[in-house]
């Protein structure tokens, strides 16, 4: 029988035959087909596959700038795809948990520089994701010193605080935010960020629960109910919409 190792990379071998079938079909591989194979990839549990989903945002990006072809031109979908791989990586040895980190600051980077659109509250929600599970990895400052310049500090209590006043000035402070804040944040952090009294236990304030996806006795905060300024282009319902089926009928 197979291994497990090949099981795991089954996945980026069907996506690259895929992508090898379209092009000897003279198929072009457009925007919603590379988003389609990054997120199934991202989705899988194979090992490397934030990297492997790297490459092929790369390639597509390169294919961009070669062709100009606007049906080409990568989204901030794509690379929350990417993210979305660094934030469900089954890589538990500690250099690969470092280099996911690294994947997943590299990515922010390089959408914040381009012209291929903005960070979203999926993008910030994501990548606060990412940082709550992997920065508590070891004390090395590297780690804190590999994010973006804006948030660097001394500690990772103020990379998180300077990720939260980015999505503040973006106006990208949607429900995913404010649920990774939970884990990424001290509880003193989160309230101090969101303004929130919640030392004294006379206050009523709803609660977090793992029920609906927050972490149990956090403030639960709607993204409605904060200043307008930090919500103001948060599109909640907006998602991929490609299905999977369709993108299947055009590769056979």
């Amino acid at each position: 029988g197979s291994s497990s190792s090949e099981k795991n990379n089954d996945v980026s071998i069907k996506m690259e035959k895929i992508l090898q079938r379209m092009k000897q079909n003279d198929v072009m591989a457009d925007c919603q087909s590379y988003s389609t194979i990054i997120s199934a990839i991202a989705k899988g549990n194979e090992t490397r596959k934030a990297r492997k989903c790297l490459n092929i945002l790369n390639r597509m990006v390169q294919q961009y700038k070669i062709s100009g072809n606007w049906k080409m031109k990568p989204n901030t979908i794509c690379f929350n795809s990417v993210l979305n791989a660094c934030a469900h990586t089954s890589d538990n040895d500690a250099q690969g948990q470092r280099e996911v980190l690294a994947i997943a600051t590299a990515t922010l980077k390089s959408l914040q520089s381009s012209d291929y659109g903005d960070p979203d509250h999926i993008t910030w929600g994501t990548f606060l994701k990412i940082w709550s599970r992997f920065s508590k990895l070891d004390n090395d400052t590297h780690l804190i010193g590999n994010i973006n310049d804006e948030f660097i500090g001394d500690s990772a209590h103020s990379v998180v605080e300077g990720i939260f006043h980015q999505c503040c000035r973006d106006g990208q402070v949607g429900d995913m935010v404010l649920t990774q804040l939970q884990y990424a944040a001290s509880s003193d952090l989160y309230a101090d960020l969101l303004g929130l009294t919640i030392n004294n236990n006379s206050t009523v304030i709803s609660r977090s629960n793992k029920a609906d996806g927050g972490k149990k006795g956090y403030p639960k905060v709607s993204f409605r109910s904060l200043p307008k300024a930090w919500t103001r282009n948060v599109r909640e319902k907006r998602q991929h919409n490609d299905s999977w089926r369709s993108f299947r009928s055009r590769t056979k």
